[in-house]
């Protein structure tokens, strides 16, 4: 997947860049007056906090991460996107938050990013179809609503009904691995599961579920305002409204595999939308060189200062997961001995599944504790 993204990156660049004047782009970008830059910088500013928070509020409340944890974890995995193809800081971010870099847990947070995407998916092919409805513009952007539609429907759908459903889905994962013979590996599936699925648990809560659509839509709002308040300053005539279609569409074309940084991917589909919209080549690509290297400076500016906040380096991150394994095996043999057959009768997380006395226990603790102490 990381090779199909750098070569569909690559490929987009040769594919638009002949169409363009580099030098003259960079020469607007250049000139550009540092004063101008300030009100993009305060909407930036604004804008920092509204996604870690929006994040934080998609867990449960027994595991809800505190919001300095939530948005040191949500900006490190930024950094990582920037660095790393195939969103590998959206892998990472699933071990960043808490104290245990399990597989259960990291499994309970993916459930969480499900959501994420699905709102911010939503939300911008809202804002797409609603263009379409009152302004003439290319075929091509009808179909990437199209197909973007047909993608979100279906995901949508699947995340619906494993947090509604999930008995159903947890027999059909046994079933299947009886067939292959394998039961030890349906088990420890089983177990993912039911943490993915408490992941979920926002969409069960209409109050919740208004509450993420409320903060999705004023996180849009305010990048809608930066491209507005960026294309303002590079002189380039966008409404607000505008700018919002031009959010929507990076949002969607997004959802193809891509190189690190989106390097390629975002210079295609900003470039599209902007000579849609009657800039000129020139003007449009000049505009997208300052949105990319803004979202770039940003992103990257706030990961390494929660990465230093954070007292640990990217080296340290990747080994908590590997050091995970001997304590993923501890629950599994405990919750293996005592499974009771019933669905969704599985514990939620690691410290429900174990006794107090020894989720609070260290490794150490553990293997030197007395056959009298263990449960």
């Amino acid at each position: 997947m990381s090779a199909v993204g750098i070569l569909i990156g690559v490929g987009l660049l040769l594919l638009i860049l002949p169409k363009f004047n580099l030098p003259e782009a960079w020469r607007q970008v250049t000139a550009l007056s540092p004063q101008r830059l300030l009100l993009p910088l305060l909407i930036s500013l604004v804008t920092i906090p509204v996604r870690p928070l929006r994040w934080q509020w998609m867990f449960s409340r027994e595991h809800r991460p505190s919001f300095s944890l939530a948005t040191r974890a949500f900006y490190i995995s930024l950094l990582v996107n920037n660095l790393l193809p195939a969103r590998g800081g959206d892998v990472l971010r699933c071990f960043l938050v808490g104290q245990d870099p399990s597989l259960r847990n990291a499994s309970r947070v993916l459930g969480t990013l499900g959501v994420e995407k699905a709102l911010d998916g939503i939300a911008l092919l809202f804002v797409v179809t609603l263009s379409l409805v009152f302004l003439d513009l290319a075929p091509w952007l009808e179909r990437l609503a199209a197909l973007s539609g047909l993608v979100l429907c279906g995901g949508s759908l699947m995340l619906w009904s494993l947090q509604r459903r999930p008995d159903v889905f947890r027999r059909l994962v046994l079933t299947c691995c009886r067939f292959v013979r394998k039961p030890a590996l349906g088990k420890k599936i089983e177990l993912l599961f039911a943490s993915f699925a408490e992941g979920l648990s926002a969409v069960g809560s209409v109050r919740k579920m208004a509450a993420l659509v409320v903060l999705t839509a004023v996180l849009w709002g305010l990048e809608g305002a930066l491209v507005w308040a960026l294309a303002a300053a590079m002189g380039v005539p966008l409404s607000l409204a505008g700018g919002a279609l031009v959010v929507a569409v990076l949002g969607l074309g997004m959802m193809v595999p891509a190189a690190p940084g989106f390097v390629g991917t975002y210079e295609f589909f900003a470039t599209a939308i902007l000579t849609a919209l009657g800039a000129t080549p020139d003007s449009a690509l000049a505009l997208t060189l300052l949105m990319h290297a803004w979202f770039l400076l940003v992103t990257t500016g706030v990961g390494a200062a929660a990465l230093a906040g954070s007292g640990i380096g990217l080296s340290r991150a990747f080994a908590a997961r590997a050091t995970s394994s001997v304590r993923e095996r501890e629950a599994e043999e405990y919750c293996d001995r005592n499974l009771t057959g019933r669905p969704g009768v599985l514990a939620s997380s690691r410290h429900r599944d174990l006794p107090a006395s020894k989720a609070t226990e260290s490794p150490a603790d553990r293997a030197h504790s007395t056959p009298a102490t263990k449960r």
